[in-house]
Order: structure tokens, then sequence, then C-alpha cells
């Protein structure tokens, strides 16, 4: 598996958190809607591929490009009836482990402002699907909410790794503090966003 280019390790990377998305999806709407699983599921489906086939041709009407999407579709399709996709080396069924996925290094300054820049993405993909772009309580809620369970998060951690408890409690609360004073002292307008972000 050494000479996986970034690219398929990207894709391994977007494949998997896309499956555990649909997964998760599937368990919380059909518990709401009070529907089967399994309908779900085929409802979940149906519009992650809408989605991503959407983002490909967005905007055009540029006929390779269209030719180009149902191509991959129709690739896609002949798969599955042959062997249920499992020739794909970066599905689940394939060769590559979650430990070849590319992934930033947090470890390091680019890493870290990469990884803010994809959480920032996914808080806004949530003001979407809640319907809060335009009410800002509802942003607030959002917003906290993420915070409240990665605080969560990090206590089940510092309970996981005990050898580890001190430098990480002292790193949640370094973070919470600094942030804290920020949210206290600031006036309209003012609020910077985190040290590793686009703005």
């Amino acid at each position: 598996m050494s000479a996986i280019s970034n690219r398929t390790k990207h894709k391994a990377q977007v494949y998997d958190v896309a499956l555990n998305a649909f997964f998760k999806a599937r368990d919380l709407d059909a518990e709401s809607l009070d529907t089967p699983k399994t309908d779900i599921g085929w409802d979940i489906a149906e519009a992650m591929v809408a989605a991503a086939i959407s983002g490909v041709t967005y905007k055009t009407r540029n006929p390779e490009t269209l030719a180009d999407a149902a191509m991959l579709l129709r690739g896609l399709a002949d798969q599955v009836e042959d062997n249920g996709l499992a020739t794909l080396d970066w599905g689940y069924r394939g060769d590559m482990l979650s430990r070849h996925a590319w992934r930033p290094d947090i470890r390091k300054t680019e890493g870290l402002a990469e990884l803010d820049r994809r959480i920032d993405a996914v808080i806004e993909g949530m003001m979407g699907t809640t319907r809060s772009l335009s009410v800002p309580d509802k942003r607030a809620i959002v917003c906290l909410s993420f915070v409240r369970l990665a605080l969560d998060h990090v206590c089940d951690l510092i309970d996981q790794e005990p050898q580890s408890a001190d430098p990480i409690r002292a790193m949640a609360v370094a973070v919470v503090e600094g942030r804290l004073d920020e949210i206290k002292t600031t006036s309209a307008g003012s609020m910077q966003r985190a040290p590793n972000s686009d703005d």
C-alpha cells in the first residue's frame, strides 16, 4: 500500500466520512420520522448520490461534464450489480485501511488550520439542516451544541486515558478560559475568529 496516491487516500477518507454519516443519519432520522431504517436508508442514499452529482455538475450545462457525471453513475451501477462495490480499493470491502486515508497533520500549524476549516464547514452545514442561518439565537444554540459535545468528548478522553489526563485537561482549560475571556469582553461586531480560521 506504499504507492497509494494522495487523491486515492483522500477518496478513502471522504468515503469513510460519508458512510459513517449515512448510518448516523439513518438511525437518527428513522427514529425522528418513525419510519423503518431500510426506507430511510434508501431516501438518504438517493439524496447523497443526487447531491454529489449536483456538486460536480453545479451551474453547468456543459454536455461533456454531464456525460462524465452520467458515466460515473453508470460505472458505479455496473460495479454494484457485479460485486456490490467489492472492487473499490478505497471502499470498506477493499484493501485500504483507515490509517492509509489522507488527513491533515494536526500536530503542525498548517494541519491544525486545515482541521479548523473543516470543523467550521461542519458547523455551517448544520446551520442549514436546522434552518438557523437567519435566526441568531438558533445559530448560537447550534454552535454551543458543538461546544458542549466537544467538551463531553474531552472528558471521556480524560477518563479513557488517565496517563495523559493532566496535559489533556490543561490544554482544554487553556482553550476554554481563553475564549471565555474573549466572549465576556467582546462588543458587537468585534468578535474575533479563532486564530486558525481563514478570516
